[in-house]
């Protein structure tokens, strides 16, 4: 139903890009196999340095209403690496979130603008310069409550300088495995500001000191959030498998309402694929239950030996998912096998379902 599409070439409006000197002529480059083209100014002096790149996932032309805006840091990573267009399309789909235009923007001087000292000027490029350009090109809606900043890492930090500057545009903030003091000490001294947070960790990577630091900042002060660890590292394998997450939290669909009970519960039982597909080395499996089952999940390779049990217990009716750690385990093909037995009719033959796996390193 949705269409990820680069909305220069959408348009047809050139790419315009300041000066003819070298840092210029790469970046004419860079963007020539790029989607939408920005450029702030961080500097009267460094106009040549902040062409902005951002590929946009957009809705087809023939839908009238409005949609939240979530912006992307590490934009281009998000989409190769993280694979957000394809957990974005499932969540749509699914209705576990609501319809929302992603714009995926990439850095140019990483390091100064999302922790150093470009920072502030990258923030004001955001808000002041992007936002505008895309709420005109696109139907967004425009409440500081239907926009999302989100980022790893020091996208994170970033994130969650601009959710707390500018509350008057951003109004929830996704932050992945990553804070520094100065995101602490505004959030725990400086005033509250009418922002919601999603928050989370590896409990084998170091930044999970800083993000419970935060935490405890966000407690002190009465934030509206969500904080989780996850046993993974500091790695995509970890921010990919749990973007779903922080969507869910910030932008709940239909299917996660509790008020709308019909919705809520699936009308059959069903094993979707997995996302991403291929993955290294994490990976989330969706399934459906209709009603309460004692259910099985099972990973084998290809010569029918089993490689791991995902799930094995009794569960509720709903919508679950499954979370497959594959580390040490190698490259190739693999079969999910969803096995699931309604408590209340032991006697029914039991669902089977089955997809493949494929794990790349």
């Amino acid at each position: 139903m949705r269409l990820a599409i680069e909305a220069a070439r959408e348009s047809g409006v050139p790419l315009d890009i300041v000066g003819d000197g070298p840092q210029a002529t790469a970046l004419k480059a860079e963007a020539a196999g790029s989607g939408v083209a920005f450029h702030g100014f961080l500097t009267p002096s460094q106009r040549d340095d902040v062409l902005r790149s951002a590929s946009a996932l957009v809705l087809p032309s023939q839908c009238y209403e409005n949609f939240p805006l979530v912006v992307f840091h590490d934009g281009l990573a998000y989409l190769s690496t993280g694979k957000a267009n394809n957990v974005l399309d499932y969540l749509i789909h699914r209705a576990r979130i609501k319809p929302v235009i992603g714009v995926f923007v990439p850095p140019v001087n990483r390091d100064a603008e999302y922790w150093d000292y470009q920072q502030t000027q990258f923030a004001s490029f955001i808000c002041n310069e992007l936002v505008p350009v895309i709420d005109a090109k696109y139907r967004t809606l425009t409440s500081p409550n239907d926009r999302a900043t989100v980022g790893i890492s020091a996208g994170s930090v970033v994130a969650l300088h601009i959710a707390y500057h500018h509350p008057d545009v951003f109004g929830k903030v996704a932050a992945h495995s990553g804070a520094n003091v100065e995101n602490i000490a505004s959030y725990r001294d400086g005033p509250y500001q009418p922002i919601q947070i999603y928050g989370d960790a590896g409990t084998y990577e170091f930044y999970s000191l800083d993000m419970r630091e935060l935490r405890t900042a966000l407690e002190s002060k009465g934030y509206t959030h969500s904080y989780k660890e996850w046993h993974e590292g500091h790695s995509w394998g970890n921010w990919r498998a749990h973007l779903d997450n922080a969507l869910e939290y910030l932008f709940p669909g239909l299917a996660l309402s509790v008020n709308d009970q019909p919705t809520s519960i699936p009308d059959a039982f069903r094993l979707s694929q997995n996302y991403p597909n291929p993955f290294n080395p994490s990976t989330s499996i969706p399934f459906e239950l209709p009603e309460a089952s004692m259910v099985t999940l099972k990973v084998y390779d290809m010569l029918g030996r089993e490689i791991a049990t995902l799930v094995q217990q009794e569960m509720d009716p709903g919508f679950h998912k499954a979370t497959w750690n594959a580390t040490g385990v190698a490259s190739g093909v693999y079969i999910c096998v969803l096995q699931a037995q309604a408590l209340a009719s032991t006697s029914a033959k039991p669902f089977i379902e089955t997809k493949k796996l494929m794990l790349l390193r």
